[in-house]
């Protein structure tokens, strides 16, 4: 998680170093510029969108698999009571 956050905080300062620098080395028109900064914002946005999405799904992954982990363990723990203790009937 401390990866991503770093991952984040570095395509965010990223875009905005890109887009200042864009904005004084281009000879652009005003609007043409603004146009060439919504494009870049996009695409970065539509990055991490991805990475965000792409670090969830390997979240639920791992959280799938530790559920699983869990839920055989408690059946065989649950088993080996039964096994254990003698019936109360």
């Amino acid at each position: 998680m401390k990866d991503f956050a770093t991952f984040l905080m570095g395509a965010i300062v990223g875009a905005i170093v890109g887009a200042a620098a864009g904005l004084l080395m281009a000879p652009m028109r005003g609007e043409d510029l603004r146009g060439e900064i919504e494009a870049q914002m996009n695409a970065v946005v539509s990055d991490v969108h991805s990475d965000v999405n792409r670090s969830l799904e390997d979240m639920r992954a791992k959280l799938d698999e530790r559920v699983n982990t869990l839920q055989n363990k408690s059946a065989e723990l649950e088993q080996r009571v039964r096994e254990t203790v003698p019936s109360a009937s």
